[in-house]
């Protein structure tokens, strides 16, 4: 696998979609932190239910945002 997420906790409203879509990458305190991994299309599909757009998706290998 070539990315990872991180995730702006000043942009994260705690929604709590990433948690639905993807337990084993993400947990929901006060803001939702990352805790894990997954196949690449889990952490795009993340990324972009994210009704506060905080998710970012990242290249590994190059350290380019991938996403938003």
């Amino acid at each position: 696998m070539s990315y990872f997420v991180e995730v702006d906790d000043s942009a994260c409203a705690a929604h709590g979609d990433c948690v639905d879509l993807a337990p084993e990458v993400f947990e929901l305190d006060d803001v939702a932190r990352v805790i894990g991994t997954g196949p690449e299309e889990l952490l795009l599909a993340a990324a972009d239910g994210c009704p506060s757009a905080a998710i970012r998706v990242i290249d590994q290998r190059t350290n380019e945002q991938v996403y938003p």
